[in-house]
């Protein structure tokens, strides 16, 4: 924690109430998170049902993070810890490590490779702020090496401001006139290209293996979540990865990721079975 200049938090506050209509508001609160714990990033996502989520802040846009955010999060984001364990799951207001809600095996998957790895983090949390039946916000802070991890006392910090946070941003959403979009409200959850990668390919059980394993579960933790042994969810997965002629988890993924271009949301096709026919 910095906790050297007061007067830092007490000016973000000020700008906060400034721009608590206007377009300086995120700087503003970037600026009072950074005032009190050192961060390398900080970026803001709005998320509307299972729609990609829409990045509406980052305190240090370039190339390389649109590129991140932008193009990767379009398809991966319906395997991200964040989506899974927080947005999708509804969770309650609160800060989450990346560490408190990733998979045993995250860090040996390829989303933790092309995404984690390549923008060299050393920690992030997520400040999740529900606003509305299907709709949140997501403040992500962010520290890339060779910064330290997030301490206990900073984790400390960030959770007793949550709801004071969450408040602000509350107000400034509806202030704003930036609410939900309430035509997207009257429709019914939409059916993701995960629920549907698959469906005339592989069985129910083997689908519901593919998606753990994209995630990150290890054969172990893959097993629990479906109540199974170990040894059966790794014939499973032998069976997946012959029937798809795949030998990796890596290949899974980006397997996965080029289906993605293929999903109709209208007719809820199996964007796999398109693929694997262009490819023949």
């Amino acid at each position: 924690m910095t906790f050297s200049s007061k007067s830092d938090f007490y000016t973000a506050l000020g700008r906060i109430a400034d721009e608590l209509t206007g377009d300086g508001f995120w700087p503003a609160v970037y600026e009072l998170v950074e005032s009190e714990c050192q961060l390398d990033e900080f970026a803001v996502f709005h998320y509307v049902w299972s729609d990609a989520p829409r990045r509406i802040f980052d305190c240090h846009p370039s190339a390389d993070r649109e590129r991140l955010h932008g193009e990767l999060l379009q398809a991966a984001y319906l395997i991200g810890p964040y989506y899974n364990s927080i947005v999708k799951a509804q969770a309650d207001l609160g800060f989450y490590t990346i560490s408190d809600i990733v998979p045993d095996a995250f860090r040996e998957s390829e989303y933790y490779r092309i995404y984690y790895r390549e923008k060299q983090a050393s920690d992030e949390g997520m400040f999740f702020v529900p606003l509305e039946t299907g709709i949140s916000l997501g403040l992500l802070a962010e520290r890339r090496n060779p910064s330290p991890q997030f301490s206990d006392t900073e984790i400390s910090w960030f959770r007793n401001i949550t709801p004071f946070l969450s408040a602000l941003a509350r107000q400034h959403w509806k202030l704003a006139g930036t609410s939900g979009d309430r035509q997207h409200l009257k429709n019914q959850h939409m059916v993701t290209a995960l629920e549907c990668f698959g469906r005339d390919v592989l069985s129910t059980r083997e689908r519901e293996i593919v998606e753990l394993i994209l995630r990150g579960h290890s054969s172990k933790s893959g097993a629990r979540e479906l109540g199974i042994s170990p040894e059966t969810e790794r014939v499973h997965r032998k069976r997946v990865y012959s029937k798809l002629g795949i030998s990796s988890q890596a290949e899974l993924f980006w397997l996965f990721i080029q289906s993605v271009r293929y999903f109709n949301p209208a007719t809820h096709n199996d964007p796999l079975e398109i693929l694997l026919t262009e490819d023949n």
